[in-house]
């Protein structure tokens, strides 16, 4: 038995005598839970691939074949129903099994839309499990392993890629700006996480990186006066040159650009950040938090940054009028922003009771599908 231990992924190899070998994709976020599947479903005999990000679990899906997967269904970023979407997007027919720990009718019927096999509750004896994955395979005819080359998807969704434009305003509807999202036409990789991912397995973001900033700055002219656009960068792009070459395109139009570092991911592995930050701000760039709530390092992240804007995660925002404690977690954010002059921008308002909750809480600026969905085209 081999561990890749940089992608946490474990593969366990069939048994020895090789009966109903088949392989079978295992994603669950706690690494002792998918170790312990693992090795029920390679015992009995089966080609187990163990993932413990649901990220790379669906890049796995769009590039192999599998004839079954086990998926847990609460797992940070991509949940399992999410993967399920993924799944039946590239495959109709693969036997899927969602397990939880706490299964609710919404979930449930999510599971039901999206054709789940199964629906098993944590604990899970292996008995159970062994039998879920064999009557799934049972029920449809082995597809044959298709070896596809992810650098060949990656490719095509890197030509076939453009930016979509979300608005974000003030509380008072006033435009403040658009945030520029990733989009392909390549459809097993439409996603941009799947794309992000993609492109970090072929060790290719500071290609992609380049290629979206590029398009971002083809948009500046067609946004009125005053109007930012929010870029989103990876924390690698931080240690790409081309970003403070002030002759590029993104470097001529800086002082209307925003660049969004998302809080997922971890800045301490760039070195000198304080002196890149400044060589960005003395540029005209604007520095921005995404994802505020939803990353690895908390509030750190706003004193290594120092942004002039942060961005509420949607995660934080959703159904906010209807908990005490993410208005408690919002507030305490809107207040020491207030303190230190940083711009909040509330993310993932979808209805007048969060917009208006959010308002009450001081949150000057929102963005969600109330107030507009990306769209491939800058209103004129």
């Amino acid at each position: 038995m081999s561990v890749e231990t940089p992608r946490r992924t474990q593969r366990f190899p069939p048994s020895a005598d090789g009966s109903g070998a088949s392989r079978v994709l295992v994603v669950d976020d706690d690494e002792d839970v998918a170790k312990v599947y693992g090795k029920v479903l390679a015992g009995a005999g089966f080609d187990v691939v163990v993932r413990t990000d649901s990220t790379q679990a669906a890049l796995e899906v769009v590039t192999q074949r599998f004839a079954a997967i086990v998926s847990d269904i609460a797992m940070p970023g991509m949940s399992g129903i999410d993967l399920l979407s993924v799944v039946r997007s590239y495959d109709a027919d693969v036997p899927v099994i969602l397990v939880t720990g706490n299964g609710t009718l919404e979930t449930a019927m999510d599971a039901i839309s999206l054709r789940s096999t199964e629906y098993l509750l944590k604990p899970v004896d292996p008995p159970a499990l062994l039998r879920a994955v064999r009557k799934g395979i049972e029920r449809v005819r082995p597809a044959p392993v298709v070896s596809v080359q992810p650098t060949h998807l990656l490719d095509s969704a890197l030509e076939k890629m453009w930016l979509a434009f979300q608005p974000i305003s003030s509380v008072r509807g006033k435009l403040y700006g658009y945030e520029a999202l990733l989009r392909s036409d390549e459809s097993a990789l439409a996603r941009p996480d799947l794309i992000i991912e993609a492109a970090k397995e072929a060790d290719r973001l500071e290609e992609l990186g380049r290629r979206v900033r590029a398009k971002a700055s083809e948009a500046v002219p067609r946004v009125p006066d005053g109007v930012a656009i929010f870029v989103n960068l990876h924390v690698c792009e931080l240690m790409d040159e081309e970003l403070f070459d002030i002759t590029t395109p993104l470097g001529r139009v800086a002082s209307r650009i925003v660049l969004e570092v998302t809080e997922r991911q971890k800045l301490d592995e760039v070195p000198d950040m304080e002196g890149r930050l400044a060589r960005l701000r003395r540029m005209g760039f604007r520095i921005a938090i995404d994802d505020l709530g939803a990353g690895y390092s908390g509030l750190n992240s706003v004193v290594m940054l120092d942004p002039e804007i942060v961005k509420i995660d949607m995660a934080l925002v959703r159904k906010v009028h209807e908990s005490l404690m993410r208005q408690s977690v919002i507030q305490s954010l809107v207040d020491l922003a207030r303190t230190t002059g940083i711009q909040v921008v509330a993310e993932g308002i979808e209805t007048t009771e969060e917009r208006d909750c959010i308002a009450r809480l001081g949150c000057g600026l929102l963005q969600g599908y109330l107030l507009g969905r990306p769209a491939r085209d800058i209103p004129g």
